[in-house]
C-alpha cells in the first residue's frame, strides 16, 4: 500500500516491490500515482 502526497492511499500487487516502487516514484506508470508523487510505502505483505 502506498500513501500519496495528496492524501489518498493506493493499493496494488506486484512480484517485485523494489522495481514497482521505483516505477511509481519515477512516474513511469502514467497512472493514478503519477500525479500524486512523492509516494511512500506504508504497508506490504508477501504471500
Amino acid at each position: 500500500m502506498l500513501h500519496c502526497s495528496d492524501g489518498p492511499d493506493y493499493v496494488g500487487q506486484t512480484d517485485d516491490l523494489g522495481r514497482r516502487f521505483a516505477e511509481h516514484g519515477a512516474g513511469a506508470t502514467g497512472g493514478y500515482t503519477a500525479s500524486r508523487r512523492p509516494v511512500r510505502v506504508v504497508w506490504s505483505e508477501e504471500f
